[in-house]
């Protein structure tokens, strides 16, 4: 049985002359009421008189014993019930009450209040129930005149049932093992309180639990903290408004170069990026989505910038929704991202150099050869322009295209026609495609296919698939290119004939370093993944061995607008 001190006037107010009715029926509890009763008397300073069976009185001692000393117990007195009330004889409330005089006037005056708790006994006889309920008026009467704070305790068992309600019109309150509460005949209230041994129950466990309550909250805090990613928490608003940070750890505001308290003040737009509008959207699609993952920037206190992946879940709480957030810094993959992308364009053009050379090689010894027959005066001027002229052009178009991979790759979209820049490339691709045997057949679209796209991003994907195509197919066979559109998408298809991949291939295909070629790095097609999901599309392939491969790439078309020259806006 767990001691500890109770106050029984923490629900309600027991007054000096406060006067319970206790009926008992379970004895374990009897005495854990008791004990309790003792305990709260001891912590006010009280005296405290037991009037009980000795075996009670034995074990209401031992427990207190266990949280007190003999000396912490000297106000606590004990009177046998079966002496006090002359069991050997008809109750006599006139003897009771003379016997209980004695018993204070044994005890020195002081300020200390008296509490009585009295287990009411009695041998059986006629008119007992009268004699009960005038010895109870009379208890009631010396109680309020003596300031005591009295327990009159019954055996339930053996207390006749109409002898309650006469008991009830004589005390403050009633108590049962379980529940006190003010006496519905005396006060006319019937407020319910948990009993003495209950409350005190109540106290050890809350006190357990806050406890326990405090080290989970500090444990949660240091693991909160801990967390290598910045995690956010706020509440989301219906219409579509993001409120302050409830919550945020460590990382999250020391990253961005802000304190604790400063961070609580600031909204998620607040270090987002992007536009309002924008930023709108953005919270829209979270809230439609249980759980969201997009990458966007942060600004930080000082305005720079910092790249980050985030991902959100939505939790509804008694109708609210809120936000938790994981925000992880990105900028080292971007730079590897960035600097996988550059390494895949160095390559390339490599590779290139020699066919390049080789295609303009050929238009500038056509060109040379037929001003030398000019000058001999062997052919017109006329015809010879008109040569020098589709030659150069065809010089300009290849050069074009190298300068774009020498361009630094802008993250900006605009609106643009794909199919233009997939024909450019198959221009450029050409002529590798030539060196190797290979044809590239491009197959275009009947109408524009217009995204939101990055040109130089979308060109380098077109050229490592094209060129993985052309080396696949050992200096024979052909290329197949081509587009085609639905109401909301674009499809591109690039397939070849070559020899396709194996099943133990395929799973490894994009990821970093796997490569099956002898002097590949493996990047090629995981930067082309990585561009296309930028672009929010899709891309997959499907091949066969002996018979081929398709890569195939989804984007998202938007309707071309026209400006008032009828030109196509960006």
């Amino acid at each position: 049985m767990s001691i500890q001190s109770l106050n029984i006037k923490k629900d309600f107010t027991i007054e000096n002359g406060g006067h319970i009715l206790y009926f008992s029926t379970n004895k374990l509890l009897y005495i854990d009421n008791l004990v309790a009763y003792v305990i709260d008397g001891i912590m006010q300073g009280n005296t405290i008189i037991i009037i009980d069976e000795p075996t009670i009185y034995e074990a209401v001692k031992v427990e207190l014993l266990k949280a007190y000393s003999i000396e912490d117990l000297q106000y606590v007195f004990f009177e046998e019930c079966d002496r006090y009330y002359g069991i050997q004889r008809d109750f006599d409330s006139e003897v009771v009450s003379r016997n209980f005089g004695h018993i204070l006037q044994s005890f020195p005056k002081n300020d200390r209040t008296i509490q009585i708790w009295a287990k009411v006994v009695w041998r059986k006889q006629e008119g007992i129930i009268s004699k009960l309920e005038k010895f109870e008026q009379n208890g009631d009467r010396g109680t309020k005149a003596s300031r005591m704070i009295s327990v009159c305790a019954y055996d339930s068992m053996k207390t006749p049932a109409n002898l309650l309600m006469k008991l009830l019109k004589n005390h403050d309150y009633f108590m049962t093992d379980t529940d006190l509460i003010v006496s519905p005949l005396y006060e006319k209230s019937g407020t319910i309180f948990p009993s003495l041994s209950t409350q005190s129950k109540m106290d050890s466990e809350i006190d357990y639990l806050n406890k326990d309550l405090e080290n989970k909250t500090r444990r949660f805090k240091q693991l909160f903290n801990s967390i290598s990613d910045a995690v956010y928490y706020f509440k989301f608003s219906k219409d579509g408004l993001s409120g302050k940070f409830i919550e945020v750890n460590e990382v999250a505001y020391s990253r961005l170069g802000y304190t604790y308290e400063e961070m609580l003040n600031l909204t998620p737009f607040d270090i987002d990026v992007h536009e309002k509008k924008e930023f709108l959207k953005l919270l829209d699609t979270i809230y439609h989505n249980e759980t969201t993952i997009f990458e966007t920037i942060h600004i930080c206190k000082d305005g720079s910038l910092i790249p980050v992946e985030i991902k959100t879940d939505m939790l509804v709480e008694n109708g609210d929704c809120y936000i938790l957030t994981v925000c992880r810094d990105i900028s080292e993959r971007k730079k590897s991202e960035e600097f996988y992308i550059n390494s895949e364009k160095l390559s390339i053009i490599g590779k290139l150099a020699a066919s390049i050379a080789h295609e303009i090689r050929n238009p500038l010894t056509t060109i040379k050869g037929f001003m030398k027959l000019q000058q001999e005066g062997m052919i017109s001027d006329l015809d010879i322009y008109s040569i020098i002229d589709s030659e150069i052009d065809r010089i300009e178009t290849i050069a074009s295209e190298l300068l774009i991979l020498g361009k630094p790759v802008s993250q900006k979209l605009v609106a643009a026609d794909v199919g233009k820049y997939l024909k450019d490339v198959c221009i450029v691709m050409q002529s590798q495609a030539n060196l190797d045997n290979v044809s590239i057949n491009f197959e275009a679209a009947k109408q524009a296919l217009y995204c939101h796209c990055n040109e130089q991003q979308l060109k380098q994907v077109f050229m490592n698939i094209i060129k993985n195509a052309i080396e696949s197919l050992d200096n024979h066979g052909y290329v197949t290119v081509s587009t085609d559109r639905t109401d909301k998408s674009v499809y591109i298809k690039i397939a070849d004939n070559g020899e396709g991949i194996p099943d133990e291939v395929k799973e490894k295909l994009g990821q970093p370093f796997y490569t099956t070629k002898e002097k590949g790095t493996g990047l090629g097609l995981m930067a082309c993944y990585k561009i296309i999901e930028q672009h929010n599309g899709k891309i997959d392939f499907t091949s066969e061995v002996g018979k081929g491969t398709v890569f195939s790439i989804e984007l998202p078309l938007i309707k071309e607008r026209k400006q008032g020259d009828g030109s196509p806006v960006s």
